[in-house]
């Protein structure tokens, strides 16, 4: 027995996947949330940056002899001492803030 193949024409009334405005809508998410991502990262290294250089100051302060404090008096030192302490505390109580905050600090 012999099979009759026929063609029949077939329109395609949807594409399968979002729609044009669908898909728009995802990739511009997308690159919004990549954005946050990336500015979320530069913001902890740039903290992670400003802790660093509080703690060398720290380590350059307390140094056997400290150079930096040569001629310094002691009462310049003590306020020295206070504000690196200010700025660490500061730190710590901004943990959410903007990469250019810290450079700026």
């Amino acid at each position: 027995e012999e099979t009759e193949v026929q063609k029949v024409p077939v329109a395609a009334l949807r594409r399968p996947g979002y729609s044009h405005d669908a898909l728009s809508a995802a990739l511009k998410n997308e690159l919004s949330f990549r954005a946050a991502d990336e500015a979320a990262v530069r913001a902890e290294n740039s903290r992670n940056d400003y802790e660093t250089f509080l703690f060398a100051l720290r380590k350059r302060m307390a140094d056997d002899p400290a150079p930096h404090f040569e001629f310094a008096s002691s009462e310049e030192q003590r306020l020295l001492a206070e504000e690196v302490n200010a700025a660490e505390a500061w730190t710590y109580e901004h943990t959410e803030e903007e990469a250019n905050v810290y450079s700026e600090r």
